[in-house]
This record gives structure tokens, sequence and C-alpha cells, in this order.
């Protein structure tokens, strides 16, 4: 019998669980993080290069964890979507971060399902991991400094007129 290395072990086991996890998913609210910091991630992006969460510095970044795979999180993505295009802040930053999925999966689906803001692939599942996701979507909003100031687990509607101004009560 031979065993599957660590990593690819981690994946399919945080995709099991995120996998229940998401069709348990109910509609979320915006929380306060209690959680400690997080830390940095260096990941590839989608349409080429690396994404460096710590390039954005002084900007309040908006980082969502999700699969193609989770119907939820589909519907998310078009929310944070809607709220891009209300938003006319350029402090604020939006962030897809895909867990655990193959390159050209996520490319098609992102094909199908466009999205304004750029995606990082996290192919190991070990960023998720990092930052404590263990269910689909969990999106994480940083304040300035690049600490977590507000979590929304599971499928949160961002294009509610009270977000923007929860974001800026909380994390600017």
């Amino acid at each position: 019998m031979r065993r599957l290395p660590p990593p690819i072990c981690f994946a399919l086991g945080l995709l099991a669980v995120l996998t229940i996890a998401g069709r348990a998913s109910v509609a979320a609210e915006l929380s306060p993080w209690r959680d400690g910091d997080v830390p940095s991630f260096a990941l590839d992006r989608l349409d080429g290069g690396q994404f460096r969460l710590d390039d954005f510095s002084g900007k309040t970044v908006i980082v969502h964890f999700f699969a193609t795979w989770c119907e939820p999180c589909r519907d998310e993505l078009q929310r944070l979507d809607r709220l891009i295009a209300e938003n006319l802040d350029p402090s604020i930053t939006f962030i897809g971060i895909d867990v655990a999925e193959p390159d050209d999966r996520v490319r098609r689906f992102l094909a199908r399902t466009p999205v304004a803001f750029p995606v990082a692939l996290d192919r190991t599942g070990l960023t998720a991991k990092g930052w404590g996701i263990d269910a689909l979507p969990t999106t994480i909003v940083l304040d300035r400094t690049m600490r977590p100031c507000l979590r929304a687990l599971g499928d949160f509607h961002w294009d509610r007129a009270a977000t923007l101004a929860a974001l800026d009560d909380n994390c600017h």
C-alpha cells in the first residue's frame, strides 16, 4: 500500500471537510475577528505572477476563500463582484483565493463566471489552514495595517448597502 504525501492528504481531507461544510452553509453575518493575527502569504495568481499580501499594506483588504465546486461560493463571488462595482473607494482591495483545486478547473470556472478581482491559487490548502479556514466560503477583512478586523463565515450578502458602512466602522 502506497501512502500519499502529507500535502496531498491534507488537501484531500480539507476538501472533504469543506464539501460537507459548504453544503450546510447558511447566510452569514459579518462579525468581528477575534482570533489574532494571520500569516502573510505569497501565492501564484491565476493570471500569472505572484500575489503578495504585504504589497497591500495601507489598504483595507477583503480576502475571500472559495472553491469552484462550492455552490454558496459561486453566489458569494457574484455578490463580491457587485460590491466592487458599487465601491468607489480605491483604498479597498479584493482578493479571491481558490483552495486546493487544479489551475485548469479554476480557469474554466472563471471563464464562465468572471470576477473583477484577482484570484490567487492556494494549491495545497496550506494558506487556508494557516488562516484557520475550515469552511467555504469564508471571507476575512484586513484593516490598513494588515490585521484582521471582520470575518464572514458562509454565504454573506456583500451587495447589501450596510456592508460598506460596516467596513468603514470596523476596518479603517
